[in-house]
């Protein structure tokens, strides 16, 4: 059997999607059969860093209506072929979502693939609850925002108090600035009290290009997506960049550049040299 997770957020924004396809993509490049849900009904937008909008053929409630199967229903990721995905509707609302059928869903994708990711709403609304209530685990993804990590704590508290599952958070969108950073990070942690899976460092390429940035090793949120993957999967790995280790990247990467500068600058010296001895 495999297992559920929900991937979820008090506050909207954070790149709670974001994060679910690129943490689903992480568990399949270590080889895991992974399929996702979008939950987020109405909205509908775990398609786009997927790249799969434009093979939406039959979504959820197609499936709970009995208008096609569930094997019709999944999509199978062009990058990844042990990635897939079953899509929301935009059409329909979460009041019209069966609960029941639903979890039915869920339990037969189980069977199949080692993980469910489920995107959930992001609130304490009624499609919160039917994504919680199917999964075995929740990842809380927050930024360091002070309404995320609010609002991330009240969630927080109702699935201990409803839901009695295992809970872990993320931190998404990390500016780049080591010291203040990690201190905020600490607070957070004082502040939710579970496990902190890890963080995610701002990355522009991924907010412009809408794409699965773990699939590329050359772009530094992408290594920092495999090597959390690894840490949940228990599998650390010293050839991927933790925080510090991305860190020290970036003070090799400068003093690189000051030793290019200064040969630079020895070179420009002694051309002179060279002109001036040739003058006289």
């Amino acid at each position: 059997m495999g297992k559920v997770i929900v991937v979820t957020s008090g506050k909207g924004g954070v790149g709670k999607t974001s994060f679910t396809a690129n943490f689903g993509a992480g568990l399949a490049l270590e080889g895991k059969k992974v399929c996702l849900i979008d939950a987020d009904i109405g909205l509908r937008n775990l398609d786009i860093p997927l790249g799969l909008s434009n093979r939406i053929v039959f979504d959820i409630y197609d499936v709970m209506d009995s208008k096609c199967s569930i094997d019709n229903a999944i999509i199978t990721s062009k990058d990844l072929s042990n990635l897939s995905f079953i899509p929301g509707s935009k059409d329909r609302t979460m009041d019209e979502l069966n609960m029941k059928r639903f979890q039915t869903i869920v339990s037969e994708l189980k069977k199949i693939v080692d993980y469910v990711i489920i995107d959930s709403p992001a609130g304490i609304e009624s499609g919160f609850e039917f994504a919680v209530s199917s999964a075995d685990e929740a990842l809380i993804v927050t930024t360091l925002d002070q309404t995320a990590v609010r609002d991330a704590d009240r969630v927080i508290g109702i699935i201990e108090e409803r839901f009695n599952i295992p809970l872990k958070f993320v931190v998404n969108a990390v500016p780049i600035k080591k010291n203040k950073v990690l201190g905020s990070i600490d607070v957070i942690k004082e502040t939710l009290q579970i496990e902190c899976l890890g963080s995610i460092y701002w990355n522009e390429v991924f907010i412009n290009q809408k794409s699965m940035v773990v699939i590329d090793p050359k772009i530094k949120s992408g290594l920092e997506y495999r090597q959390l993957t690894r840490d949940y999967l228990g599998e650390r790995s010293s050839q991927l960049n933790s925080s510090d280790h991305f860190y020290k990247d970036e003070k090799h990467f400068l003093n690189f550049l000051m030793k290019l500068w200064k040969r630079k600058g020895k070179e420009k010296n002694l051309s002179q040299k060279d002109i001036c001895s040739s003058n006289s």
